[in-house]
């Protein structure tokens, strides 16, 4: 029988905490050879908004355990509830069907108190994670698994702003657009792209040259969005820019490049609704189409799962779902039948 020699870092592990730490305990996001010169800060207690160091000094927690305990520490009404709870069920999951009532009773507290969904959506469902990162992780394959569902297997890609930030695992690092997140690690990948932070004070840089509009161009054409707003440069009056950072595009350049991109979108759009063309999808009717047919006969609308306009010619009542089978498309809209 064989016993594994310590490592130097044990041999040299002194009996207080701190150099204890040091032996043992990685920290993300710290240097290790900083931390072993400077050693760790303990902390040892919290009370309120409070956290108290080993040493007895007090601190203002102001990023609430990194957002973790934003009801305080040592709150006894937690403390009571955590305990009842441990001394019943300390822990069990919700894989496979399983759950337990307080992850129902909080679900239902949240849905409850939940903003109103986008588009006039229901949100009713919550998905439970341990932390920010995964829960953007998440989300992500989420989004990804929907849209295979949907044979959009090619709908992968992810856009987040420099400077912004998600999360520290490997999905969310891509996304948080960060040096200290991404360098020495491999990050971004390749699924997530970058544009710019809404930061012009810091962040702006002298005109629109040729090539910048051309990178515009390029991600366009990557990325291939289904649709997408455009519009030109123009000062707001009162703003640092304004006063400060002349325009300095002629206006006849930010013209012709606004409708280039425009011509762009236009022709993506246009292939991609050509791809519905003999396709049945399931419409959520919305009512009469505000434009008649060429003969003057009134029209209906609905949206597809991917938010669509599609136009038909069969009265059908408000929320109904229904099958349309699509038989043609222009760049913004599709049309066609109600399928029997």
């Amino acid at each position: 029988m064989t016993q594994n020699s310590p490592s130097s870092e044990q041999q040299l592990a002194g009996n207080s905490p701190a150099s204890r730490d040091i032996a043992f305990h990685m920290h993300p996001y710290t240097n290790p050879a900083m931390l072993g010169d400077a050693g760790p800060h303990i902390m040892a207690q919290g009370n309120g908004v409070f956290v108290v160091d080993d040493a007895g000094n007090q601190f203002y927690e102001g990023m609430s355990g990194l957002w973790c305990t934003s009801l305080g520490f040592s709150e006894p009404e937690l403390i009571d509830a955590a305990m009842a709870q441990f001394k019943k069920l300390p822990f069990y999951h919700s894989f496979a069907g399983k759950t337990v009532n307080p992850a129902i009773d909080l679900a239902e507290i949240l849905i409850a108190n939940a903003p109103p969904a986008g588009g006039d959506s229901v949100m009713s469902k919550v998905f439970f994670a341990a932390s920010g990162s995964e829960a953007n992780d998440t989300a992500m394959k989420m989004v990804w698994y929907y849209n295979a569902a949907l044979g959009r297997l090619e709908k992968r890609k992810i856009i987040s702003r420099r400077k912004g930030y998600h999360g520290v695992t490997m999905a969310a690092a891509s996304m948080t657009a960060l040096a200290y997140a991404q360098d020495g690690f491999g990050l971004p990948l390749d699924f997530v792209k970058h544009t710019t932070a809404p930061d012009f004070y810091n962040g702006a840089k002298d005109g629109e040259s040729e090539e910048d509009f051309q990178q515009t161009v390029d991600l366009m054409e990557e990325i291939r969005f289904d649709s997408a707003f455009m519009f030109k440069y123009s000062d707001r009056e009162g703003t640092y820019a304004h006063k400060k950072m002349p325009d300095d595009v002629p206006e006849s350049v930010k013209g012709e490049r606004l409708q280039r991109i425009i011509a762009l979108q236009e022709q993506i759009s246009g292939e991609i609704n050509g791809t519905y063309v003999g396709r049945r999808l399931p419409v959520l009717v919305e009512g009469p189409s505000r434009r008649s047919a060429p003969d003057g006969t009134t029209r209906f609308y609905g949206r597809t799962p991917q938010n669509k306009t599609l136009i038909f010619s069969e009265a059908v009542p408000a929320n109904t779902l229904v099958e349309i089978e699509v038989e043609r498309h222009t760049s913004h809209t599709l049309f066609g039948r109600c399928v029997e």
